[in-house]
């Protein structure tokens, strides 16, 4: 009962394959090129557009991952407080005079860690 099912599923994957190489199988790379170069220029100008937003991706990850970092650290030292003191603090400030932190993290060019005193939750926001 198995080997019906195994062969359908078999014959849909070859058929797939097929159809995703050109579904000739002719084995000739000259008949799967586009007949006109320009698409040819579209292909290679579409990938150094996405290797282009891979690199910017890279440059900026430094910057994320310390935001992240000060803004995961200030939460954690939030919820530290507010579990140690019985209150939320009123502002980041209360963090380091209390003794909770030694110092406050460094937020990224442009931008600046804020706090909500009413709900406990810190972000980040531009300067």
């Amino acid at each position: 009962m198995r080997f019906p099912f195994i062969s359908a599923v078999l014959a849909a994957c070859l058929s797939l394959w097929m159809a995703g190489c050109g579904g000739g199988g002719g084995g000739d790379p000259s008949d799967d090129e586009p007949a006109d170069s320009g698409e040819d220029v579209g292909v290679v100008e579409e990938t150094r557009r996405g290797f282009d937003t891979y690199g910017r991706s890279l440059s900026q990850a430094p910057g994320r991952t310390r935001a992240d970092t000060g803004l995961m650290t200030l939460q954690h030292t939030i919820n530290a407080y507010a579990a140690g003191e019985g209150e939320l603090p009123s502002s980041l400030d209360d963090l380091v005079s209390s003794g909770y932190m030694s110092q406050m993290p460094k937020a990224p060019e442009g931008m600046r860690f804020a706090y909500d005193p009413a709900t406990g939750v810190a972000s980040l926001e531009p300067r």
